[in-house]
Order: C-alpha cells, then structure tokens, then sequence
C-alpha cells in the first residue's frame, strides 16, 4: 500500500511541473500577442512613400556622378557635381 502512494505521489509532482510549465509558456506568448497588438495600435504610422509636397524640382539632379573615394580603411561613396 505504501508503494502505490509513493507513486501516486510522483505522478501528481510530475503533472504538477507540467502544468506550472505550460501556465508560464501560456504567460509568455500572451505577453508576445500583447507587444504586438500594441506595436500595431499604438505606434504611429509611416509616411506615405511619395509625399508630393517635398518632391524635388522636375531638373534635378541636372548633372553629377558618384565615385568610390578610399579613405584609409574604409571606402565612403560620394556623390560629385558635375562641373559645367
């Protein structure tokens, strides 16, 4: 008799852990769905690709060319007027 309440015992300690184990899992993709739900309520949104109201004139850039300029170790791109 006192074997089979040993085992008892141990089943109820394993499904006990089980259980914690999923009620914390549970607890956590909650807090996942919650960031989420409010990162798309709550942050505001991005402008529109194409704001016409700060488009650039028609002629620019008229003339111009990008190079590769090595600087010591590193290799910056920079964009060059054209001269006319």
């Amino acid at each position: 008799m006192n074997k089979h309440k040993l085992h008892v015992r141990l089943q109820m300690t394993g499904l006990f852990q089980i259980c914690i184990r999923f009620m914390i899992e549970t607890e956590s993709l909650f807090t996942s769905v919650e960031r989420v739900r409010d990162y798309i309520t709550k942050c505001p949104s991005e402008r529109p690709h194409i704001v016409e109201d700060n488009r650039p004139s028609p002629d620019w850039p008229k003339g111009g060319d990008i190079r590769l300029v090595p600087t010591g170790w590193k290799i910056t791109l920079r964009y060059f007027r054209a001269h006319t």
